[in-house]
């Protein structure tokens, strides 16, 4: 486990160079790295770096180390391990995130390891020097993000993750994009979450569904539904059935950061989601003391902060209020603040009145849309317990 995190470390600091210039004070450290052969070849970054001002290449530090004239063995070691361990690592902007926000952890780790094996042989002032050292360690990184004229530029082309729904992928959300569903108590949107965490699962994508209420069964019963209740054996050869993990966590204690450390231990287990599913918002509890509406808001935006620095997209829902019972939804309608809904870059709505719920029909409307202007109304297939949702049958314009 430590070897693979500083392989993976090294690896990050040659594709993203800010890692190291952030992070010079802790990773030039001695106690960073414990493998001797990690640590001769960052010995050989961080010498490039001081000398001008960059991080050189896997191909650079490989000449420096030919060039150095040490033994042949411990060449060759070095060069195999940059060139067979390190060179074939494919990180995503996940993981370095990440490996990034773990730095200051695992050095204090290491720290504390190194200091276990010799604290018999420690005074008392050097052993109040490591605890300072470690406390040190524990404060939290700075809430911003520098970024410097001399990094690479990454050409991005907005890609939506597909839902299987032709109202949403007309234009959807793609990774680092929130989309909130807003619908009233019993109306159904932890089946509508469900169904498209199943579908992204069966496109390939890497989905963590993250559920608050009720029986752990009835998420599981829907999702064998929707696949049309396979056996457990056809479950296990599925090759799409691993893309999904299910995870219940406590309603009404549970916070963003708990969620970001969710997401942190399944990028260590070598899960790295590309969506998240959050059944949902309103479940979820603000880490400090202001008033609700203001946790409202600091929710939302922590939220979109993490679908960001994770690239994920992330889909969940909110609460319609009383005013919104029984008609057509508009943003206004969002229970608490509607500053929630400054943050989501769309938007839809769900109503079913008592007689569409009788004709196993329902209303879905788009109510914002940050990617396109088009707004629309669909009268839809839903049959919950069959969880079957078909659209559109007929389209109005809203006004």
């Amino acid at each position: 486990m430590i070897k693979d995190f500083e392989n993976k470390m090294l690896k990050s600091i040659f594709n993203k160079p800010s890692i190291l210039i952030k992070n010079i004070e802790y990773i030039t450290r001695d106690e960073i790295f414990v493998e001797k052969y990690n640590k001769y070849i960052l010995q050989h970054i961080i010498e490039y770096y001081g000398k001008y001002n960059e991080v050189p290449s896997i191909d650079f530090v490989c000449d420096m180390i030919i060039n150095e004239g040490v033994a042949p063995q411990i060449t060759k070691i070095c060069i195999d391990h940059l060139l067979l361990v390190i060179e074939p690592i494919e990180l995503t902007e996940g993981e370095m995130s990440y490996l990034e926000d773990n730095i200051k952890k695992r050095l204090k780790d290491n720290i504390v390891s190194k200091t276990a094996n010799k604290i018999e042989k420690l005074s008392t002032e050097e052993l109040e020097k490591v605890i300072e050292d470690v406390n040190n360690l524990q404060q939290e990184n700075p809430n911003y993000e520098t970024i410097y004229l001399w990094e690479e530029l990454v050409e991005e082309t907005r890609q939506p993750i597909p839902t299987k729904l032709e109202l949403i992928d007309e234009y959807g959300i793609a990774k680092g994009e929130l989309g909130l569903l807003l619908a009233g108590t019993g109306v159904g949107k932890s089946v509508f979450l469900t169904y498209l965490a199943n579908n992204f699962m069966l496109g390939g994508y890497k989905t963590l569904h993250i559920v608050f209420e009720g029986h752990r069964n009835t998420y599981l019963r829907a999702h064998r539904t929707k696949l049309g209740s396979p056996s457990t054996e056809d479950l296990r050869r599925g090759k799409t059935i691993s893309n999904l993990r299910l995870v219940q966590m406590k309603s009404n204690n549970t916070t963003t950061k708990d969620i970001e450390a969710l997401i942190n231990n399944t990028i260590q287990d070598g899960f790295i989601p590309d969506v998240i599913v959050l059944d949902y918002v309103d479940c979820l509890v603000g880490s400090n003391k202001k008033e609700i509406w203001q946790n409202d808001i600091s929710i939302v935006n922590e939220l979109e902060h993490i679908s960001q620095k994770y690239n994920i997209a992330l889909w969940s829902a909110v609460q319609a209020n009383r005013s919104g019972i029984n008609k057509e939804l508009s943003i206004e309608n969002i229970s608490g603040s509607i500053s929630k809904a400054q943050k989501a870059s769309f938007i839809l709505a769900l109503t079913r009145s008592p007689e569409q719920e009788e004709q196993n029909r329902a209303t879905m409307s788009v109510i914002k849309n940050r990617f396109g202007v088009k707004r629309s109304s669909y009268n839809c297939v839903w049959v919950p317990a069959e969880m079957k949702i078909e659209l559109p049958i007929k389209e109005k314009p809203l006004l």
